[in-house]
């Protein structure tokens, strides 16, 4: 009691564990904690409080899910933390910071702005060169479908969850749109070598 009562107060992984959901009260992990566990820094916390929100469509989530490693220039004079994900972690982490994990609330790498663009070239793949300008250049894009491809890969290896049904729909969409964007990258790259030919005269 002696001690309990003299030493310095400081955050610990299990108050963290517990403060953001990862834990219940007798240390057992949650739905949200399991979900976190399948990925790296702070991904696993948005994409898990995304599922928790029934009203969040699957279909919408697969493409918003670009933001999480996207970074500020898509946002253009949008606030960076925007779009449905990032007010989503905002409102369920309260603007907490976590070195590696969250800052305002989303994911270290967060940026928004990044989901409208891959829908677009991912759509119509000839429209890159349209959206580009001064702030977004054409390497930030395929950065960004590099990126959301990755994720995609990522969540369709990971481990099965039946306890959670959406996740499970996550992991069919992205498994869809993974294999959709492989072949999108090999026309394009195949466009690209024709391109290059010589012309006859």
């Amino acid at each position: 009691l002696e001690h309990d009562r003299n030493v310095a107060i400081s955050n610990s992984p299990a108050y963290a564990w517990r403060h953001l959901g990862l834990v219940d009260p007798a240390g057992r992990p949650t739905h949200r904690g399991r979900i976190f566990s399948f990925f790296h820094g702070g991904e696993g916390l948005a994409i898990a409080v995304a599922l928790e929100d029934q009203s969040y469509p699957i279909e919408d989530l697969v493409f918003d899910l670009a933001n999480i490693r996207a970074g500020p220039r898509f946002a253009g004079e949008d606030a960076p933390m925007g779009g449905r994900l990032g007010i989503l972690c905002q409102r369920v982490f309260g603007r907490s910071d976590y070195p590696g994990y969250l800052t305002m609330g989303v994911p270290v790498h967060y940026g928004a702005g990044a989901s409208e663009v891959v829908r677009q070239v991912t759509e119509d793949s000839k429209s890159r060169h349209k959206l580009t300008n001064e702030l977004l250049r054409h390497g930030d894009i395929e950065r960004a479908m590099v990126e959301w491809r990755s994720l995609l890969r990522h969540i369709v290896d990971a481990p099965e969850y039946q306890e959670i049904p959406r996740w499970q729909a996550l992991k069919a969409e992205a498994d869809r749109w993974a294999e959709s964007a492989r072949e999108t990258n090999r026309l394009d790259r195949l466009d690209l070598g024709l391109s290059s030919l010589p012309r006859r005269p």
